[in-house]
């Protein structure tokens, strides 16, 4: 086996680009709810439109909403205005939406007195400053929505910036983690001592590289690139490479610093995979797809549009021969 297929199964191990693919290709509808004013300077903080974003996943929309309408909606975000309705108002409209449908509830006024919140009767509102309610915003829908998050972000360049970013500095912390846990002593047990050993040595590397390189594919996921894992081979050797230079150079931090070893490892470790994701981002934000990447894309999605196309071939042939069995 060669260092190659070993890479890919071990990212395959512990990561699934069939999950992200399917949750990038599933269709999303979000429902901007309030008065049309606001609800359009909510749609310009989210940045601008992708060139390749098929349709718009965002849907303005003012109050009542029929139950009927609820039905394909993914999510919800609710703009008060610039001040906090009556909470008996806030009530009723909570309770017109569907249990199953996701809200974020905002307010342009960071000293608004919010409502006090009890569970299953009034909802939480997040207060934005009315000066530059736009990165608050871009940063909360992530959170609010993180089924949603990268689908969402695709398709808008402000929130993909920013939910890049998340995504970065919530990466780097987890392998910082995981490096400072790799410098605790071992236990004194036989066998759970040489496997905390192992991976202190290799298993820590192994991990942190895969974590590196799905880094890497989320970042070609926000810009519309393949997430082929072999056609981004060229650009992941990099990250395999620094991942063994970074082994080195953490080994030596702390044998040089017995007392304080460890947190240079964690920062190295965060410093490290920080570049890795914010490169990446950079490269595919301004970089150009290959002609042989879109090709393979669009043959893989006309095979997945063929296949659908078959099944509800399928599931008709059946619903007329059971009529027909009927008559």
């Amino acid at each position: 086996m060669n260092t190659l297929d070993l890479l890919y199964r071990i990212y395959r191990a512990r990561y699934s680009l069939d999950v992200l693919q399917r949750r990038l290709d599933h269709p999303v509808k979000v429902v901007f709810l309030g008065e049309r004013a606001d609800t359009t300077r909510v749609l310009g903080w989210l940045g601008e439109l992708h060139p390749r974003a098929q349709e718009l996943p965002i849907e303005q929309r003012s109050w009542p909403i029929d139950a009927d309408d609820w039905s394909d909606v993914s999510a919800c975000v609710i703009h008060l205005g610039s001040e906090l309705p009556s909470t008996e108002w806030l009530r009723e409209h909570a309770e017109s939406i569907p249990d199953s449908v996701p809200c974020l509830w905002i307010v342009e006024n960071s000293e608004a007195k919010a409502p006090d919140i009890v569970p299953g009767t009034l909802p939480r509102i997040h207060q934005l400053d009315p000066l530059d309610p736009g990165p608050q915003f871009a940063y909360r829908l992530p959170r609010a929505f993180p089924g949603l998050a990268i689908r969402l972000a695709r398709d808008f360049s402000t929130l993909r910036e920013s939910y890049a970013h998340q995504v970065i500095r919530r990466t780097s912390a987890r392998n910082a983690r995981m490096a400072l846990a790799s410098t605790l002593a071992a236990p004194p047990i036989p066998v759970v001592g040489t496997l905390w050993r192992f991976f202190a040595t290799t298993g820590e590397t192994i991990a942190m590289t895969a974590s590196q390189i799905h880094l890497c594919l989320l970042m070609a996921a926000l810009h519309y690139r393949s997430l082929d894992f072999f056609d981004r081979m060229g650009e992941l050797w990099p990250v395999i490479g620094g991942s063994f230079g970074w082994r080195r150079v953490a080994r030596l931090l702390v044998g040089l610093v017995p007392g304080l070893g460890w947190l240079s490892k964690g920062s190295l470790a965060y410093s490290a995979t920080w570049m890795v994701g914010e490169t990446s981002r950079l490269y595919y934000e301004y970089g150009q797809p290959n002609q042989d990447e879109i090709l393979r894309e669009i043959k893989r999605r006309s095979q997945e549009e063929l296949v659908k196309r078959l099944r509800e071939e399928d599931s008709q042939h059946e619903e007329d021969g059971g009529d027909e069995a009927d008559s």
